[in-house]
């Protein structure tokens, strides 16, 4: 419990970056008047209003210093333009007053820098809790938890030709606020009147200002790289455009057709057709009463469409339903399921699916289905599943009794392997 020293201010992940840059022909002399937070955005507070902004209002300063930073730039005094020609001419009369007291001719200040171009925009939007979520158990008053929230700033930059007022280049670049908390605690009764109760933990916000300076350099980085690649400035060694630095960029922008909005690739994963074997867990919920664990094995086919969201699947199987002392028979089963993928460009999916099915044992039993699920590839062609699923026969016959309100229903449970099939490579 101590004051911290002050510091050096902390780099990002983009500062590094600009030393990879190669040297350009001739540094750029850039203006910037205002780069301002244009979202509007309070932080949110649960206890009423709040009038501190979400976002600095010195992003001005943020993207005069990365463009110093970048090598590329000279930037030059726009936002406090008014106060430095003030200041030339207190110099200006000054030198005038010295010159006619002292008779000696004193020379007048060079002339102000003008830039070839204007940077303008700004940051436009902050969106919060885009993506939330948690974790947590607890038994017997001991147990631990964690949180996590996803913000997102964007930003756009442009560069504006002070010759002809034509908009040169423009870049967006968008950012995610990562905030974490992890906790645990017991409260729990040690003796018939002795209470425990203790509490740790601890939170992660990354700090908004640092994510805008992340932003705003990596849109000066990136309105660099646009500007080589279209002939708006050149480098000093024009083969330098093939320094790895250009090569990842471009790798970026490829990839970034394939990401959905939470920067997932959305790439096919699976192909159309799968072959699937599963080891099976049933338990018989019958007249009988008391239930038993038993054991089976499945296999089947499915056929994913176009975008892989569903499924259909056909599977065959067979395994052991007992219920009480007196009831069991082996049973051969059929489904017809229909599934849909929740996550179907990742690697790893949970699923649910319904369906219809028969179970044969003296006779044709049928039921309807319901499961839950998740599969992780191993392989761009194998994936490991896990399901859980309960199966409710439509009549109350398979146990030999007909008794209660309910008919007769087993839950089954399954872990297997997807084999998927790819006809176009094997042709």
């Amino acid at each position: 419990m101590a004051p911290t020293p002050a510091r050096i201010g902390q780099d990002t992940r983009i500062t590094s970056k600009f030393a990879e840059l190669p040297a350009p022909e001739e540094p750029i002399v850039a203006a910037v008047y205002k780069f301002r937070d244009q979202t509007g955005q309070y932080k949110a507070s649960d206890y009423g209003s709040s009038w501190s902004t979400a976002i600095t209002q010195g992003a001005t300063s943020i993207l005069l210093k990365a463009l110093e930073d970048s090598k590329w730039f000279v930037p030059i005094e726009r936002e406090g333009l008014a106060n430095l020609l003030n200041e030339r001419k207190i110099i200006n009369s000054s030198r005038q007053n010295y010159s006619q007291n002292s008779g000696s001719a004193e020379p007048s200040l060079p002339p102000l820098l003008f830039a070839g171009i204007i940077l303008e925009g700004g940051i436009i939007s902050y969106d919060y809790n885009i993506l939330t979520g948690g974790a947590g158990a607890r038994y017997l008053g001991i147990g631990a938890n964690t949180q996590y929230r996803e913000d997102r700033i964007s930003i756009y930059l442009r560069a504006i030709s002070t010759n002809s007022g034509r908009i040169l280049k423009s870049v967006n670049v968008t950012k995610r606020i990562i905030s974490q908390e992890v906790s645990a605690g017991v409260f729990k009764y040690v003796a018939t009147n002795k209470l425990l109760e203790a509490e740790t933990g601890f939170t992660y916000n990354e700090p908004t200002d640092l994510a805008v300076q992340e932003a705003v350099e990596k849109a000066v980085l990136d309105l660099i790289m646009e500007g080589v690649f279209d002939g708006l400035w050149k480098l000093k060694n024009p083969t330098d455009v093939e320094a790895p630095i250009f090569t990842e960029y471009l790798h970026e922008k490829d990839q970034r057709d394939e990401e959905n909005f939470w920067g997932n690739i959305l790439q096919q994963r699976r192909d159309k057709f799968a072959l699937n074997f599963s080891t099976d867990l049933y338990q018989l919920q019958s007249d009988w009463g008391k239930t038993s664990l038993t054991g089976g094995g499945s296999f089947g086919v499915s056929y994913l469409p176009k975008k892989r969201t569903s499924f259909l699947s056909l599977n065959a199987g067979i395994g052991r339903l007992k219920s009480g002392r007196y009831f069991g028979t082996t049973a051969i089963h059929s489904e017809l399921n229909y599934g849909i993928n929740l996550f179907p460009q990742r690697v790893f999916s949970p699923y649910f699916d319904v369906g219809v099915g028969a179970a044969y044992t003296n006779n044709i039993y049928p039921y309807i289905k319901g499961g839950i699920g998740m599969e992780y590839l191993l392989h761009s062609n194998a994936g490991l599943f896990m399901e859980v699923n309960s199966n409710y026969f439509l009549n109350d016959n398979i146990d030999g009794i007909n008794h209660g309100y309910f008919n007769d229903y087993f839950l089954g449970a399954k872990i297997g392997l997807n084999l998927y099939l790819d006809f176009k490579k094997r042709k």
